[in-house]
């Protein structure tokens, strides 16, 4: 029996490898064909559009699936620089067809004015979550945080034009009973896949610059804790730490960070994407620190997640461990 085959214009392909790269990637929750293979997929926070000298080089080098940004990709909205983040960054790691998932961060604010437009579904929202293989990926929205750091408070006035007004206008509460935290709670509720990775730019934890939120300890970390999520990832303070597995006790009325391995969950932060590093003050709750610009590669193969946080001028690995599920 014959079989007719079926040509398609050579036009066509073109067009079609064209529009291929017309958008920034990392914008559908659709996970692509092949998914369920080991994959790679890297965290970077803080570059702006000016990333580090190394940095998207070696991101690209690494071929992830794709790239999640935690937060200060753009500053204040300013569409010239929505213009160098793509020629920066997000044209380079089209070449491998990555993807770009992005953390709204306190810099990005007032996200109203070009954010929800540049970034298409499902990533034009303040928190959305996606499936890729054998995980799930969760982003939220942290910066009304911001609001409480330093002499800041969240009820004072502001001025008009500052990213503080911004964020007391358009940042989502994440606060029990918020829209926020009962869409995470029934999205953690929901997934079945083996290793659940969380992403907000401010950090419930930190030594480096930025102290941590104990805002979010109260808020949230009871429920990475209640779902057995495997890591969670922040920005914010320009450095890297990685934290020992780590519960929250909120037995006194304030929220006390207690080592464990067991019931805990890792935390790290990844703000070394390109603006001025902070000094870190080691503390016992550290697994390992570094002040250097960097990234984190994740390398998933079945349920371990062998994690690296790659140096950006060098390559070399900074830091080196494994992740597995903690749902069964």
């Amino acid at each position: 029996m014959w079989r007719r085959r079926l040509v398609v214009p050579a036009a066509l392909l073109v067009l079609a490898f064209a529009f291929s790269f017309a958008w920034p990637r990392g914008v559908t929750g659709r996970a692509p064909a092949g998914a369920a293979k080991p994959f790679t997929w890297i965290a970077v926070a803080d570059h702006f559009d000016q990333p580090a000298e190394g940095l998207v080089e070696h991101m690209v080098a690494a071929k992830p699936a794709f790239v999640v940004g935690v937060g200060d990709l753009v500053f204040r909205s300013s569409p010239d620089d929505y213009a160098s983040l793509k020629r920066a960054v997000l044209d380079p790691l089209a070449k491998v067809a990555a993807r770009f998932y992005p953390v709204a961060g306190n810099h990005d604010f007032p996200v109203r004015q070009h954010w929800f437009e540049f970034w298409p579904p499902p990533a034009n929202k303040l928190y959305y979550s996606f499936d890729y293989g054998n995980s799930h990926f969760i982003i939220l929205d942290t910066n009304r945080a911001f609001l409480s750091e330093g002499d800041k408070t969240e009820d004072q006035r502001f001025e008009p034009d500052s990213e503080e007004y911004a964020i007391k206008a358009q940042a989502e509460s994440f606060e029990p009973g918020s829209a926020q935290y009962e869409w995470l709670r029934k999205d953690l509720a929901a997934t079945r896949k083996a290793l659940i990775f969380v992403f907000f730019h401010q950090p419930a934890f930190s030594f480096g610059g930025h102290e941590g939120s104990p805002a979010i300890q109260r808020a949230l970390c009871p429920l990475f804790e209640r779902y057995r999520v495997t890591a969670v990832f922040a920005g914010h303070s320009h450095g890297y730490e990685r934290f020992v597995p780590l519960r929250v006790d909120l037995s006194s009325g304030s929220p006390v960070a207690v080592p464990d391995k067991k019931n805990g969950v890792v935390y790290i932060v990844t703000a070394g994407g390109g603006k001025p590093l902070y000094d870190i003050a080691t503390n016992k709750l550290h697994a390992a620190t570094a002040k250097a610009f960097h990234f984190v590669r994740i390398d998933v193969r079945g349920t371990i997640a062998s994690c690296s946080a790659i140096e950006a001028k060098t390559g070399r690995v900074l830091d080196g461990f494994e992740l597995g599920s903690r749902r069964h």
